[in-house]
């Protein structure tokens, strides 16, 4: 292998790490409430099944470790020692061959977000970051022919979604993707925009006061702001509906790692639930709480943490992405900063 086979390594590389830092993620979580059980004094066969399921795990993910070592030496050898990324790899290695804790994935993945934006750019230039000046670009064409591997676009109610060439299709429920492109497609035309949270698809609909006050004395604002308020009012009640067939799915599941999600996605819901609660009172009645833009921007929030769980399943694999997500700052008004920049079909 040479140094133009560099960034095909190393894409193959990041879908390995992401992967292997998710892992030791639910690891930490199962191990974590295994010991919390165990202080308690439970005893019984499900903490026996419980016992056998993270043995398992840590098996898988002491394999795991030993694999993402032998490939971040691999690369480092590639690279070679004159390269500034080098001294990252080599953090990151350190932070890898480590026991898998909770402190120790901490810092793992601390060390994956300093040195994956590095990477990246190898991928995204096709070639060697260049050093000294002495090794030019090398261009490669991309995963599929004529397409980019970096998509996101919509088509007759089904979006595309495509990172770093790994591609996955779904139809916008939680309404996140639509945000997203919308954002992307501000980002592409003035990479400084700044979109105002009402301005995203998905929040055009809600008034940028309560919708009382705005409505007071206009009778035809009053109807739009009610049609508004029973909008919402569903959305809620898909959400928690949504989230209850997530932990149906999970509980029918033989997969530990997806097990192990069951104790976030049930607090999750519980927490949807609280909020809905807050938020509507009898026949779906709005509740006047907190202001409009706040509502507005906690809700996108929620959207995209839910597309991110998609992501991260087993099913659509696209935990790159998931991790990719973090560049969106979400707030009053929403930016795109993705530090290196990348070149989305939209």
């Amino acid at each position: 292998m040479d140094k133009t086979d560099l960034p095909d390594l190393i894409r193959v590389f990041i879908d390995q790490v992401d992967g292997h830092v998710y892992q030791v993620g639910n690891y930490t979580k199962h191990a974590a409430e295994l010991s919390d059980l165990t202080r308690r004094g439970l005893k019984g066969s499900g903490m026996d099944d419980m016992l056998t399921n993270n043995n398992d795990l840590r098996a898988e993910i002491l394999n795991s470790q030993q694999a993402v070592c032998c490939a971040i030496k691999k690369v480092a050898s590639l690279i070679g020692p004159s390269k500034a990324i080098t001294r990252n790899l080599l953090a990151f290695h350190v932070a890898v061959d480590t026991e898998p804790t909770v402190g120790g994935h901490d810092t793992m993945r601390a060390a994956w977000e300093n040195l994956k934006p590095e990477l990246q750019v190898i991928v995204l230039q096709g070639s060697m970051l260049e050093d000294d000046g002495d090794s030019p670009p090398v261009d490669k064409p991309p995963a599929v022919a004529g397409q980019s591997q970096y998509a996101l676009k919509e088509e007759a109610g089904t979006w595309t979604v495509r990172f770093e060439g790994k591609q996955a299709q779904f139809t916008d429920g939680p309404g996140a993707l639509a945000d997203i492109h919308h954002i992307l497609t501000e980002y592409s035309q003035n990479p400084d925009s700044k979109i105002d949270i009402f301005d995203l698809p998905r929040n055009k609909d809600r008034l940028r006061d309560g919708p009382q006050e705005k409505a007071d004395g206009d009778k035809a604002a009053l109807q739009k702001a009610k049609a508004a308020d029973r909008s919402e009012y569903s959305k809620s009640l898909k959400g928690i509906y949504d989230l209850e067939q997530e932990i149906k799915e999970i509980q029918d599941s033989s997969n530990p790692a997806r097990l192990a999600e069951l104790p976030e996605t049930e607090e999750e819901l519980a927490n949807l639930q609280k909020i809905h609660n807050a938020n509507f009172g009898k026949g779906g009645k709005r509740r006047d709480m907190g202001s409009e833009s706040a509502k507005a921007v906690d809700a996108t929030k929620k959207r995209i943490q839910r597309l991110r769980k998609k992501l991260l399943s087993d099913k659509v694999g696209l935990g790159c992405l998931a991790d990719h997500l973090d560049s969106l700052d979400i707030g009053e008004t929403c930016q795109y900063k993705p530090g290196v920049k990348i070149p989305w079909d939209l």
